[in-house]
């Protein structure tokens, strides 16, 4: 009998050793908890919602151990993944279960974790400074919180090299950061500015646009700007354009045009006539 129960808890040991699996040691953010929900109530879409799991699988917060690959049927999402995500989001399981989810939507090829695509993302992408926690929006969400979001410029642009930079056309295209970098991020920043509803609602604003210089990717020049304010996100948009050809008509320098849009571009959206 002794034998018998040694031979069992050998055989339990080297099953445990072999078989592969993700670590248990979760820290998954709230944003992803928020993102689950939103993609089991249908209001983002499937690739919305794998981009925050890319987000945990590649930033580590997941770590794959060794996954054995399996035959997808389908490259959509099954519509279990989505059940138990939504179990998730109302405690009905816990990470580990989420986590088993995920680790068929990676075996299968869903989701791509291969070294080669961590290589590429990480040329394309810039870890962004440390996160705030805590943000308040300014004047009924028009404005961003300035101690969060004071805005940031990119040394790359100066006055002397316009012609070259930002009034060339397309250029924004050269130097706007990939989707994989801004929607984890949005998400987080929306946690930091306690907007819970549909990321949809937002657009992930560079306070100083990149067309007048402003950094594509520190953290301090991106903010979730509300649509449905009284000016609208898409007001701020027009405003941009406006200073856009201001500078390179040459009526404004690039300092005003970046100081303006940073500092209260309402204000001076008003004092320009509304364009």
């Amino acid at each position: 009998m002794k034998n018998f129960i040694l031979f069992l808890l050998v055989l339990s040991l080297v099953i445990c050793s072999t078989t592969p699996s993700f670590s248990q040691d979760y820290n998954i953010p709230s944003w992803i908890k928020k993102n689950a929900k939103f993609w089991s109530e249908g209001t983002i879409q499937d690739n919305d919602f794998t981009k925050g799991i890319e987000y945990l699988v590649q930033q580590g917060v997941i770590k794959i151990q060794s996954i054995p690959k399996m035959q997808a049927t389908s490259k959509h999402i099954p519509k279990w993944i989505k059940n138990n995500a939504e179990q998730w989001v109302n405690g009905t399981i816990n990470d580990s279960d989420f986590v088993k989810g995920i680790e068929y939507l990676v075996q299968t090829g869903i989701i791509q974790t291969n070294a080669t695509q961590k290589s590429e993302q990480n040329s394309q992408t810039v870890t962004p400074d440390i996160i705030p926690t805590t943000c308040t929006a300014q004047e009924d969400g028009i404005l961003p919180d300035p101690n969060c979001t004071p805005g940031a410029i990119d040394p790359r642009v100066t006055q002397d090299n316009i012609d070259s930079t930002i009034c060339v056309p397309g250029y924004t295209k050269t130097v706007r950061p990939p989707v994989s970098y801004t929607e984890p991020l949005k998400l987080k920043m929306m946690d930091a500015y306690g907007f819970t509803d549909s990321p949809k609602n937002y657009e992930f604003d560079h306070l100083i646009p990149l067309e007048v210089g402003g950094n594509p990717t520190d953290i301090k020049n991106l903010w979730p700007e509300p649509h449905n304010t009284t000016p609208s996100s898409f007001d701020k948009d027009k405003f941009e354009n406006y200073l856009h050809k201001q500078v390179c008509s040459g009526t404004m320098d690039l300092a005003t045009a970046q100081n303006q849009i940073a500092t209260n571009w309402e204000k001076y959206w008003q004092d320009a006539g509304r364009p």
